[in-house]
């Protein structure tokens, strides 16, 4: 340990003496204080030991009670505290179930009321067929399996995610995971308008440190800021009229806001460019793009969605007049992107993508050739595994990502590798709830028509019409038409290159076999029945498997639709009306629903109504024909209000000349066909003017007089050419 030295100083005594050097701490020690330094470490390495032999004893306890570990101690901890949380949210979900539960009860039995007074009825007036039997026994199916499972609930064990509780709270615990489900509104209370109080289908909206609001006001043409808690935004940029003006935008999808320079990035999407505004001055940046949806990374790159060459491209800050690098799609649709909208960016650079008419959501890495589903890719629906034309997506910082499923009215949550999504929040589209949270763009169908129906000209043969009228489009996309000269109504399958005769083509006539001048045909689906406006006839009947039925005499009868209800809707030529009927009650005289106060222009009032569309809310929109605009009547109301047209016979924008065809989409946009103009309009409510879908001069593959109007499920546009004598296919752009 030690060696002696000549006399030096001692370390502890600090005499002169004859001393040893200790390696351990490089001091000198006399022998005295050298034998006690000595003792010092042989204490130590005693205590030493001791603490070894204590721990040895640990290991040894944890060996055969591995249960008393410190961690085992945590996780127990965590399973009580766990448990009391289950407990605590299964008692939330109880009182929560009970509630719905008593409104489901409460609904079903008022549909059970309803059907028992109409059992009654049928009862006493003792009459009655198989469709009023089927009618029941379907009704009765619904509500009992409504009653079964009213709020459709499944309990799904998901023993992943406690698996993942403990993890995450040593580490990260996610945050911001539950939200109020009643929602309060900070921008645009006061509906529908373009004061600086109200929005016009909102799009994009990109909130900042301070919380003020920037809205991509789109049917505005313009984008508003809110300030936090404001009453009303004020104009930022547009504002000033739809136009392609460098002070104008026209339908603006997304805003940015780029904070190195103060400015803001619009999506012009109507007018396919990238325009930036810095205090009034305005700079394209892109040109020529069909873009969308917007996003700047961290390093100011600048990230565009184009929804004409599906894909993604990112442009460097400065060089947005060369291409840009696609960092997603690009190779068509299929199985790349169709029709992407809104992006967002991540700190790593990658890229997350809606990609709408595919339902789902798309993460492209940087550099990478191909993109991975991150969120539905299921197919359209409503299950926790899909998602219906989604719209838009954010990411939290956990990698968490957020989207607006559109169709379904909600917002769901979808962890990456995960099956399935929850959702956040959700509505039906009425009061506090949400309704599409962004629109859709439903809105361009090819120019050039594909005749699906009598391309072989006028005529009575299978493969030709005769001025055809109504038109109705089933599920398998088979065409139904009133042929109203050739007296008959002819199904054509679908792809088919003739037609066969599935009513009246007896020649024309009043017998039971017989159609004269027929102009609208509905199907109805629960009893796989036709129902036909038969005009020359003045009748509305009913057709199964060739056997006839009148359900309505005595009626100047013109146009027909089915609510989801089963109630029957009829225009009333001579009496200037629209009436609804129960069914099985036609032998009643209806209800009015629109009209009825004799002919004349007032808003309470109809001349010569031809077809009609009813909605969701039962709200009935009538062909107000020669008044040359469309009414829409609210369930239950006096008067209608105008919502096409109005405005005199014309070729304007604000005119229509002897309208003919409705139909109304999901959103409440609705499509005319403008007979005398022989063109096909789209009106959304509250607008002063329509814009031309689809135009023709009655010349080749154009319109000559059309007539009856119908989608198919995936959008495509299909107008009765009257004067041309065939049904024409206008294919939606995607």
């Amino acid at each position: 340990m030690a060696m002696a030295n000549n006399k030096t100083r001692c370390y502890t005594c600090n005499e002169e003496k004859i001393t040893f050097h200790c390696k351990g701490c490089s001091k000198e020690f006399c022998l005295t204080d050298l034998t006690e330094h000595c003792e010092i470490l042989t204490n130590e390495l005693h205590s030493i030991t001791y603490q070894y032999n204590e721990f040895k004893q640990k290991i040894d306890e944890q060996k055969q009670n591995p249960q008393n570990h410190l961690l085992i101690e945590k996780i127990n901890q965590w399973e009580i505290e766990s448990i009391d949380k289950i407990q605590k949210k299964a008692q939330e979900y109880r009182e929560n179930a009970i509630k719905s539960l008593q409104t489901c009860i409460n609904d079903v039995e008022m549909k059970f009321k309803d059907l028992d007074e109409q059992i009654k009825q049928i009862q006493k007036e003792n009459e009655f067929n198989e469709i009023h039997l089927n009618y029941l026994r379907n009704q009765l199916k619904e509500m009992t399996e409504e009653l079964n499972d009213p709020l459709k609930i499944s309990i799904k064990q998901d023993l992943q995610s406690l698996m993942n509780e403990i993890p995450i709270v040593l580490s990260k615990k996610p945050k911001f995971n539950k939200w109020k489900q009643n929602a309060i509104t900070v921008a645009g209370e006061n509906g529908y308008g373009q004061q600086l109080y109200q929005c016009s289908y909102p799009e994009g909206i990109f909130i900042d440190e301070k919380k003020n609001i920037f809205v991509a006001d789109g049917h505005n043409h313009r984008i508003v800021e809110w300030k936090y808690n404001a009453k009303e935004g004020q104009i930022i940029a547009g504002g000033n009229g739809q136009g392609n003006r460098m002070n104008q935008l026209n339908e603006p999808t997304d805003v940015i806001i780029d904070e190195q320079n103060h400015s803001i990035i619009i999506a012009d999407h109507g007018n396919k460019r990238v325009i930036q505004w810095m205090n009034q001055n305005q700079q394209i940046l892109i040109h020529n793009i069909d873009c969308y949806g917007l996003a700047m990374d961290k390093h100011g790159f600048l990230y565009v969605s184009d929804q004409g060459k599906n894909e993604v491209r990112r442009w460097k800050m400065g060089e947005y007049n060369k291409e840009g690098i696609v960092v997603a799609g690009g190779n068509g649709t299929g199985n790349q992107l169709n029709y992407p909208t809104f992006i967002f960016v991540d700190e790593e650079q990658s890229v997350y993508v809606l990609d709408f008419h595919n339902n789902r959501v798309m993460k492209w890495r940087k550099g990478a050739k191909a993109g991975t589903i991150v969120a539905g890719g299921n197919g359209q629906g409503g299950n926790l595994n899909q998602l219906s034309y989604p719209t838009g997506v954010i990411v939290d910082d956990l990698g968490q990502i957020y989207v607006a499923d559109w169709g379904n009215h909600r917002v769901i949550r979808w962890c990456e590798g995960k099956e399935e999504g929850e959702i956040v929040v959700g509505g039906n589209g009425q009061g506090n709830q949400l309704d599409g949270p962004r629109e859709p763009k439903f809105n361009k169908w090819k120019q050039n028509a594909i005749t699906v129906a009598g391309e072989n000209g006028y005529g009575q043969q299978l493969n030709q019409c005769s001025y055809p009228e109504g038109i109705f489009i089933d599920e398998k996309k088979n065409i139904f038409i009133a042929d109203g000269h050739n007296h008959r109504i002819v199904e054509w399958k679908y792809n088919a290159k003739e037609g066969q005769i599935i009513a009246g083509g007896n020649g024309q006539g009043n017998r039971m076999n017989q159609l004269n001048g027929p102009t609208d045909v509905i199907v109805d689906e629960q009893n796989h029945s036709i129902i036909i406006a038969d005009h020359g006839n003045k009748r509305v009947i009913q057709w199964i498997n060739q056997n006839q039925q009148i359900l309505i005499h005595n009626i100047d009868c013109y146009g027909l639709a089915m609510d989801k209800h089963g109630f029957l809707y009829v225009s009333d030529q001579g009496k200037n009306e629209v009436r609804r009927w129960k069914m099985g009650e036609y032998n009643k005289e209806g209800i009015v629903v629109a009209g009825g106060n004799g002919k004349g222009t007032q808003l309470n009032q109809l001349n010569y109504p031809g077809f009609v569309f009813v909605d969701e809310e039962q709200s009935v929109y009538v062909l107000d024909f020669h008044n040359n605009r469309v009414m829409k009547w609210r369930k239950g109301a006096k008067a209608g209000r105008i919502v096409a047209g109005g405005n005199g016979q014309g070729g304007n924008l604000n005119q229509l000349s002897y309208p003919t065809g409705v139909i109304v989409d999901d959103l409440g946009q609705i499509y005319i066909a403008d007979w005398g103009n022989h063109r096909v309009m789209r009106w959304c409510e509250g607008k002063e003017q329509g814009e031309i879908v689809v135009n023709g001069n009655g010349q080749g593959n154009q319109l000559d007089g059309p007539r009856g109007l119908s989608f198919d499920d995936e959008g495509n546009l299909y107008v009765a050419d009257c004067c041309n004598h065939r049904i024409e296919k206008f294919e939606i752009i995607l």
